[in-house]
């Protein structure tokens, strides 16, 4: 059986079971999730997503620890595809970038903005401006108290339940505000799909190097190995 070089081998054994422990943390975190009620087709898919990483993660342990080039050519391929995938993903979201911020980028009513608010405790207060309330500005647009010593906040004449009356609000606008953090996420889900693109190439390399290398120590051994014996040749004195 061919050799892989040890240092090669030993660092994609690593790297490969990091990627398996990984899986199964996905693994067990979709198992919460089914046991606390979480919405099942999503969870489902978490629960594949963890699945793939943690199998095709360990092929490649198997295929590197047992030198074994079938297992190694079929990480490879599982890998090249899924870098295929992730760069397809992240050049997708790319494209719909312009799309996507234009579409949160316009203005919505009173009501809309205060789920957005209460739901994910944006630190805004208007669409443009806390003025778009006019003197009756929501609750949702008052600061909370760690913010009140801070840029983000701004002193105003408000409507509230006693009469009008000055609290601090928050002074940033929640559509620029919105689109800010819609964009940011953007950037991210780019970075982490050419991210992951980029460590399934090297991984898939780092396989397909270990099975040349294995191939090649084969070629070299039965180039060196002993010719059959034929017998030996005995010469008779006349």
């Amino acid at each position: 059986m061919g050799q892989i070089n040890k240092c090669l081998k030993w660092l994609f054994v690593i790297f490969n079971s990091i990627f398996g422990i990984i899986g199964c943390v996905i693994i067990g975190v979709a198992r919460y999730g089914i046991s606390v009620g979480a919405e099942a087709n999503d969870i489902w898919m978490v629960f594949l997503f963890g699945g793939g990483v943690a199998a095709i993660s360990f092929l490649g342990v198997y295929g590197a620890v047992k030198q074994n080039t079938c297992a190694l050519r079929t990480f490879a391929v599982f890998l090249g595809i899924g870098m295929v995938l992730y760069v397809i993903s992240g050049l997708y979201v790319a494209s719909k970038r312009s799309e996507i911020l234009e579409a949160v980028s316009k203005l919505m009513s009173k009501e809309e903005l205060q789920t957005l608010q209460a739901a994910y405790k944006l630190e805004c207060c208007g669409n443009m401006d806390y003025t778009d309330w006019g003197p009756d500005v929501p609750t949702s647009c008052d600061c909370a108290s760690a913010d009140q010593v801070n840029s983000k906040c701004q002193l105003q004449e408000v409507k509230t339940y006693w009469g009008l009356e000055q609290k601090q609000i928050y002074k940033e606008p929640c559509v620029p505000y919105i689109s800010h953090l819609v964009n940011t996420s953007i950037n991210a889900l780019i970075g982490i799909s050419f991210g992951f693109a980029l460590v399934a190439f090297i991984g898939m390399v780092m396989a397909l190097v270990m099975v040349c290398q294995i191939k090649a120590t084969d070629e070299d051994y039965e180039g060196y190995r002993t010719p059959p014996y034929h017998g030996v040749q005995t010469s008779h004195c006349v």
